[in-house]
């Protein structure tokens, strides 16, 4: 799968991240967001994706729409985490634990492209694994037991 960039970067960067009348960079995390996923991927991919983000969701207390599309986050916040979580699941844990140490959050639609040949590896066993493993540290941070 592709990222529509012509569309999704000035969505992203429109007057969003820099101030107009210095160029200083705020303290926002952006996180992108399929924009009707259903156009893009199959309905079982869709399924899927809304099933973990719920999941998610629930764990963390927020209502975020995506937690594994483009994000982009302050340098400082990335270089403090401690990531457990490989493949598949880390873009989740690094939101949530971004997440407690940011001011704001913007959420941005993306459309994307789906690929023209190919399989998504995405529901491989292996992955599968990690993201389950990312699911249960996800539940421990929010218990507190890493921040």
């Amino acid at each position: 799968m592709q990222l529509d960039w012509d569309k999704a970067i000035n969505d992203i960067l429109s007057e969003k991240m820099t101030c107009q009348a210095c160029g200083a960079m705020g303290e926002e995390m952006i996180v992108g967001y399929t924009r009707e996923m259903w156009k893009s991927r199959t309905l079982t991919r869709t399924v899927i994706s809304k099933a973990y983000t719920f999941v998610v969701n629930r764990i963390t207390g927020r209502a975020l729409q995506y937690y594994n599309g483009l994000q982009i986050h302050p340098a400082a916040v990335l270089k403090s985490l401690r990531i457990e979580s490989s493949g598949y699941g880390f873009q989740s844990e690094v939101l949530v634990k971004s997440l407690r140490l940011t001011r704001t959050v913007i959420e941005v639609p993306m459309d994307l492209i789906e690929r023209q040949k190919g399989e998504s590896k995405a529901f491989r066993m292996k992955n599968v694994a990690d993201v389950l493993r990312t699911i249960k540290v996800l539940r421990g941070v929010e218990r507190g037991r890493d921040a």
